[in-house]
């Protein structure tokens, strides 16, 4: 599926979704929401049911700056390196000052799509071995300090302490799948072709599951509990989802 498709469907999600929510949960549909859908969470929160969408928004900000990444990696190791530390000094600069603000940026899911982006293109095994290690050592770190709640009386410490917490959700989902990718990778029979098949059948469908399921799980159009009997609802949840 092309990119643009990618958006095309998206926004006829969006599009049929509000005028949904415009008749059956008016009330949980207001004009903040409207434009919150329409640009993607850039503005304001998503409505209930609808917060999933942050993240086509974050794919779309990575299919931006894949062609800068691109010309990084052709660049010669002196100039690659350079750029590289840019790019995550802005980041963290971007993330610094938007940190207090009702401004969405997600900066950190970007900075791990930068970072695996390049880790693909590094030919250096140890150098990849360090980058993991690091970021399975950060990942225990930063949610260390989130579950026990570490907090400074100095606005600079904490400030930093409130970042790493941040970014602890991304760091701990990347260093879990470097965890599983390599206990996983010499297991030969989950790559043969006889499954491949089955696999690009359900990638050929998670993109309309993942736009779509949220707004019967959570939120004022929820089916939860729609009767008394869990599994019920959860047929019918699947069966709305297929519609």
């Amino acid at each position: 599926m092309s990119k643009c498709l990618y958006i095309y469907m998206l926004y006829i999600y969006v599009l049929c979704i509000i005028g949904v929510y415009l008749i059956f949960a008016s009330n949980d549909m207001t004009w903040n929401n409207v434009i919150s859908l329409l640009t993607l969470q850039i503005l304001c929160s998503l409505p209930k049911g609808l917060g999933h969408l942050w993240f086509i928004l974050i794919i779309l900000a990575c299919y931006m700056i894949t062609p800068l990444l691109q010309k990084i990696i052709k660049s010669n190791i002196y100039a690659r390196n350079k750029k590289i530390i840019l790019i995550f000094i802005i980041c963290i600069l971007v993330e610094f000052l938007f940190f207090q603000s009702k401004i969405t940026t997600n900066i950190c899911n970007i900075i791990c799509y930068i970072l695996g982006y390049l880790i693909a293109y590094e030919k250096s095994k140890e150098k990849n071995k360090t980058i993991e290690c690091i970021i399975i050592i950060l990942a225990i770190i930063t949610n260390a300090i989130k579950i026990f709640d570490v907090n400074s009386n100095n606005i600079v410490i904490n400030s930093i302490l409130n970042i790493l917490v941040l970014n602890s959700h991304i760091l701990l989902g990347s260093a879990i799948f470097i965890i599983l990718y390599k206990l996983f990778k010499n297991i030969n029979n989950l790559l043969r072709e006889t499954n491949k098949k089955y696999i690009d059948t359900i990638d050929s469908y998670c993109y309309y599951i993942y736009i779509t399921h949220h707004v019967f799980i959570l939120g004022p159009l929820s089916l939860i509990n729609i009767t008394p009997i869990f599994v019920i609802n959860l047929l019918i949840i699947i069966i709305c989802i297929i519609i």
